[in-house]
């Protein structure tokens, strides 16, 4: 696989700035730095006519994602002096048509080595992963992203007897992101969704690990809280209301508030750090450098543990919205602290922040203080060119709007209005990926 100047300059900017977009705190464990690079790359014979095509398929996906960034960069008037005029017009085409070029690339290699019986298990499903994250990210399509969902499901479906995903680290690192970003972005589905094996089969061989959805920022236990929830709440939607409706609610309640999820617990002795403690931030030296170091190390910390708050008291907002239809008075102080806790987030340098916790709780954002601090977080992630940061502003005020002039019509305050994000979103003609 010959790599020209342009493929070069396109793979740098993959590992040196999309690749950390990828995770909210980067770090040695970033896997979009090394295990997606790696297994594209593979090893040295990977560079010639040799490469498997699912290793080049991946390879042409990362430079479909690292295109469709620049492209949205340009498009923002994000590129220093270049970012405006007819020149950042003009290098804005080029990557979209970069984009458009590689991501046919990686479909082609995708679907040949799909055809062979020996494909490489974690070149092709983390082609499936990168184009999904591509499509519902970085361009505006429609539903196309779900199809890639779709396609690993049916992966993961055929190989469930192989069970590949637990054959190697690399395997199960982009297995689990597979499936806790499926689940994440299943959550913007109103209408029931029929069983997919991405839950159904992976989600429980993968989460066995402590460190599962290390690489979202979230414990595994408000993970599966969130695919729970889903779950129960399609049920509900079709009208399937079972005899352990209540102990099934019951759990999941106990699940958000069980020590291992309560990463917030006012003692040090119950909270619980993450990632695990031998991780060190790209950039921080091996030894030495001792104030420096535990300054590092104590930052570190805290970016961690705020950013494990701010999932788990979003999970408990979708979970009084999924079953109870609450209005955001009930929810506030929920949204509050995710609210608060990412804004301590942006202040302390933090990475990107995940924006699924975000935006739930900024749809049922009522007071003026909450909605500065949501616009604070749309303001950062717009200058990051991801494309879904936009959708985001628009459902997100579209919300704002529909319940203030609800709430004047029916002369209520709007935190005692409910409005759901997800009709909202329908009227608008969107399905937004909230990755």
């Amino acid at each position: 696989m010959h790599r020209d100047s342009k493929e070069h300059r396109l793979f740098h900017h993959y590992v040196t700035r999309v690749a950390v977009l990828m995770i909210h705190i980067d770090s040695e464990r970033n896997p979009w730095k090394s295990t997606y690079p790696c297994i594209a790359l593979g090893n040295a014979s990977s560079l010639s006519r040799s490469a498997s095509r699912a290793s080049k398929s991946l390879y042409y996906a990362l430079l479909a994602q690292s295109a469709s960034n620049l492209a949205n960069l340009y498009s923002h008037g994000h590129q220093g002096s270049s970012g405006s005029g007819s020149g950042s017009v003009a290098v804005e085409r080029e990557m979209q048509n970069h984009a458009l070029k590689y991501y046919g690339l990686a479909l082609r290699e995708l679907r040949a080595s799909l055809e062979t019986p020996s494909e490489d298990y974690s070149a092709c499903i983390g082609t499936m992963y990168i184009l999904a994250v591509t499509d519902g990210a970085y361009s505006n399509v429609g539903r196309s992203w779900r199809r890639h969902f779709d396609g690993a499901a049916s992966l993961i479906g055929h190989l469930s007897k192989q069970k590949p995903w637990g054959q190697s680290d690399d395997a199960w690192v982009i297995s689990q992101s597979l499936a806790l970003s499926f689940e994440v972005a299943q959550t913007g589905c109103k209408a029931p969704t029929r069983p997919s094996p991405l839950t159904d089969v992976l989600l429980g061989a993968v989460s066995s690990r402590k460190d599962f959805a290390y690489t979202i920022g979230a414990h595994r236990s408000v993970i599966n809280s969130i695919s729970a929830i889903r779950m129960l709440e399609g049920e509900l939607a079709q009208g399937q209301v079972s005899a352990d409706l209540d102990p099934r609610i019951s759990r999941i309640w106990e699940c958000l508030m069980s020590e291992e999820a309560a990463g917030d617990a006012d003692s040090d002795d119950k909270r619980v750090h993450w990632p695990p403690e031998e991780d060190r931030l790209v950039g921080e030296e091996g030894g030495g450098g001792g104030e420096e170091k535990t300054k590092s190390k104590t930052g570190r910390t805290r970016l961690n543990q705020l950013h494990l708050n701010i999932f788990r008291n979003a999970t408990l907002v979708y979970f009084y919205r999924a079953f109870f239809d609450a209005p955001p008075f009930v929810t506030q102080r929920f949204v509050s602290r995710v609210l608060a806790d990412a804004t301590e987030f942006l202040d302390l340098n933090g990475g990107n922040i995940s924006m699924w916790p975000v935006f739930i709780a900024a749809v049922e954002v009522c007071s003026d203080h909450d909605q500065r601090a949501v616009d604070r977080w749309l303001e950062f992630s717009y200058h990051l060119g991801l494309h879904n940061r936009l959708l985001a502003r628009t459902i997100i005020h579209a919300v704002w709007r529909e319940r203030d002039a609800e709430a004047r019509r029916r002369a209520m305050h709007p935190s005692e209005v409910s409005v759901g994000w997800r009709d909202v979103q329908a009227r608008l003609g969107l399905d937004i990926c909230l990755l």
